[in-house]
Parts: structure tokens; sequence; C-alpha cells
């Protein structure tokens, strides 16, 4: 069996992974307009498992409206995925104006 969290990393640590390596000024979307499948963030996998489904739902009016009020910005979702040996990050993007 291993355990996993499922967390969003920080819009500090988004900036000093991400954005002056880029150059791009990455935002993290805001809390309301997203919601996962899963009611909790630990993920627990049994030995023969090699995946879980998480699905993420996307407000899209929200980040709209967002998106609007900061043109040249680019929204992100960065999920990570982490135990206390390893971790993943995954970033969604969200489409530009």
């Amino acid at each position: 069996q291993r355990n996993y969290g499922l967390s969003i990393i920080d819009q500090e640590e988004l900036n000093k992974t991400y954005g002056l390596m880029d150059n791009i000024d990455y935002r993290i979307i805001p809390k309301e307009t997203y919601s996962f499948s899963v009611s909790t963030t630990d993920l627990e996998f049994q030995s023969q498992e090699g995946s879980k489904e998480v699905n993420v739902t996307f407000h899209s009016d929200l980040i709209y409206e967002e998106m609007k009020k900061n043109e040249g910005v680019q929204y992100v979702l960065p999920i990570r995925l982490h135990s206390e040996k390893e971790q993943y990050i995954q970033m969604l993007h969200m489409p530009q104006l």
C-alpha cells in the first residue's frame, strides 16, 4: 500500500519554480473556480494499483471573469501528487483570451 497526498502548490512556489524560468506571469486560478471529484486529498494505492481517477471540474465562467481582469496572465492549476519519498507536479493551463 502506498499513500499520496493531492494538493495545489502555492503562488510563491509557482513563482520560484516556473515563473522566473519561463518569464511568464503564472497565476493560480482561484479556489472557487474548480473542484475535485474526490472528497479527500489523501489517496491510497493498493500494491496492484497503478493509477487513480480524479476529475477536476472547472467553472469556466468564473475563470473567464478572472482572466478579463488580468489580461496577459497565464492562469494555471498546478496539482501536486506527493508521498514521503516522491512528488509529481502537473500544470493544467487555462486557454488565453
